[in-house]
């Protein structure tokens, strides 16, 4: 009998020295590497979040804007380039030649860095400009001077042309159903003006 309780207390003694113990305030190892595991994911999923928002703020990074669709910050620099050729040096002496230069710094911009409201801008800035003249009479002019007339009449078939061809993309806009009422009226009145300045346009 002593010596079966002998071998019991030895069992009992083994089987505690394979359990480790555990000091207060220290980790199991179990725990440990799940933890340490949590980090690092949460840092990929943070750089995948953020990867996603700079795709978001910047839609040039995913896709490429078509022609005559460009998105509010790339018209918006081409906005500006158009308003700025209205104040050119010209626009107070030559109403002509500045409306012919507004309407020419839309065109000559890529089409895909341009959209349906820098067009209708153009035209109304190129007629308001011609109505600066009084009474939009293109004959309305007290030079004597063959060359000055010449000139004049140069101007007036630049802007012509330029016209033309602005009134071209908007009728493809149209088509495409590309501009909202608004702007569809503000076109409407713009092509009024210019037919107000040349009844040849007509």
């Amino acid at each position: 009998r002593s010596d079966l309780s002998k071998l019991a207390i030895l069992a009992t003694s083994k089987v505690d020295e394979s359990i480790p113990t555990r000091i207060k305030g220290q980790k199991s190892p179990s725990t440990a590497t799940k933890k340490s595991k949590i980090p690092g994911q949460k840092k990929r999923n943070s750089k995948q979040k953020s990867k996603q928002k700079r795709n978001k703020k910047n839609p040039k990074s995913r896709t490429v804007a078509g022609p005559w669709n460009a998105n509010y910050d790339t018209s918006l620099r081409t906005q500006r380039k158009i308003q700025s050729a209205a104040k050119g040096p010209t626009a107070g002496s030559n109403p002509v030649r500045t409306s012919n230069a507004v309407l020419k710094t839309l065109l000559n911009a890529p089409p895909n860095e341009c959209n349906a409201a820098n067009l209708v801008c153009a035209l109304t800035l190129s007629s308001k400009t011609l109505a600066r003249r009084r009474g939009g009479n293109r004959n309305n002019t007290n030079n004597n001077n063959n060359g000055q007339n010449e000139n004049a009449e140069g101007d007036e078939q630049s802007l012509r042309t330029s016209l033309v061809k602005t009134l071209s993309v908007l009728e493809i806009l149209v088509t495409k159903r590309r501009l909202t009422s608004r702007q569809l009226c503000n076109a409407a009145w713009a092509i009024a003006k210019h037919v107000e300045h040349d009844p040849s346009l007509f």
